[in-house]
C-alpha cells in the first residue's frame, strides 16, 4: 500500500466515524456527489456503479467496504463520493495525525534497520570467547540475548512492541544504563520474585513430579 493509499484509508476511517454518527445526512451528500461525478467522469463508470451499489447497503456494510485494505477498495477510495463530508479543519487534523504517525513509523523502520545492521557487524567482529553474555540492539529492534556454556551457544530473541521499546530506551537513558542492562535487571528481579513465591515453587515441584512419573512409565 502506497503512502497515498494509507493516507486515503486514514481519511476514510474518519469519514466512517462521521457516517456512523450521522448516517442520513452523510449518505444523502454521498449520493448527491455520486450523481455529479458520474456526469463529469464517464471513464470511471464501473467504479461509480460499484459505489452506487455500496451506498444502498446498511451503514455497517458501507463502512466495511470503505475500509477494506484490498486493491479494489483502494481504487474506489480514489473516486470517493464522500468528498466534503468532513469539515476542512477535521480533514486537516486527520492529515496531520497521519503525517505524524507515518513519520514515526518511518523513523522506527530506519532505527530497526540501522540497529540490525549494527548488531550483525558486532556479531561478525566478536568471537565466541569474547562475546558478552547478552547482546542487545537498540530499542525497537529484536533484542538478541546469547548465553555461552562450554562453548555451546544459546540465543533468545525478544521482540518488543514499538511503544514498549521506546519506553525501555527512555528509562534506560534516565537511569544512565543500557536497554540490555534494563532487560537483564528486570529478568533477574522477576526470577528472584518467583523463587520466593511459595505457590510458584509448589507448582514447580508438582510439575517435576509429573515429569518423573511420565519418564518412569516411558522407561518401562
Amino acid at each position: 500500500m502506497t503512502r497515498e493509499d494509507r493516507r486515503s484509508l486514514a481519511l476514510h476511517r474518519a469519514i466512517a466515524d462521521h457516517l456512523e454518527a450521522h448516517p442520513t445526512e452523510t449518505l444523502h451528500q454521498a449520493r448527491r456527489n455520486l450523481t455529479g461525478m458520474r456526469a463529469r467522469n464517464p471513464h470511471a463508470a464501473d467504479l461509480f456503479t460499484e459505489w452506487g451499489d455500496i451506498l444502498t447497503r446498511p451503514v455497517e456494510a458501507i463502512v466495511t467496504a470503505m475500509l477494506d485494505p484490498g486493491q479494489r477498495a483502494r481504487d474506489l477510495r480514489k473516486v470517493t463520493p464522500f468528498a466534503g463530508v468532513l469539515e476542512p479543519q477535521e480533514r486537516t487534523r486527520v492529515y496531520r495525525e497521519f503525517a505524524r504517525r507515518d513519520a514515526a513509523a518511518r523513523s522506527a523502520r530506519l532505527r530497526r534497520s540501522t540497529c540490525e545492521r549494527s548488531h550483525r557487524r558486532t556479531l561478525r567482529r566478536t568471537t565466541r570467547a569474547t562475546r558478552p553474555n547478552f547482546i542487545s540492539s537498540r530499542a525497537g529492534c529484536a533484542i538478541v540475548m546469547s548465553r555461552y556454556h562450554d562453548l555451546m551457544t544459546r540465543q533468545t530473541t525478544v521482540r518488543l512492541p514499538e511503544e514498549l521499546a521506546d519506553d525501555a530506551e527512555a528509562v534506560a537513558r534516565i537511569n544512565g544504563t543500557s536497554v540490555n542492562a534494563l532487560i537483564v535487571d528486570a529478568l533477574t528481579a522477576e526470577i528472584e520474585r518467583v523463587r520466593r513465591d511459595e505457590d510458584f515453587t509448589n507448582r514447580a515441584k508438582q510439575l517435576l513430579e509429573r515429569d518423573k512419573e511420565l519418564l518412569k512409565r516411558l522407561a518401562q
